[in-house]
């Protein structure tokens, strides 16, 4: 195998051990002590509803992402940062 085969997978690896993160349910109390106690840069809000639904009102600076389109556009997503999706 040679270096550059072996390095993509080790990449592969990294790039999935990134994705398997501990997952928790918040209640909207919760989350509300949550955005009080952190800085904006610090996580990303994700919107998993249809766009019309987001439209009609949202958490502000929460971005839309349907729930259909979430597989496929998961690397759009920071690694550095907590996810919140609702």
């Amino acid at each position: 195998m040679s270096s550059r085969a072996r390095g993509s997978g080790i990449q592969e690896k990294v790039r999935i051990m990134k994705v398997e993160q501990q997952y928790i349910n918040l209640s909207s109390d919760q989350l509300r002590a949550y955005l009080a106690g952190h800085a904006e840069e610090e996580y990303v809000l994700v919107d998993v509803r249809q766009p019309e639904e987001y439209r009609r009102g949202h958490i502000p600076g929460a971005r839309l992402l349907p729930l259909a389109e979430l597989g496929a556009r998961l690397p759009e997503l920071p690694t550095d940062r907590d996810i919140i999706f609702y």
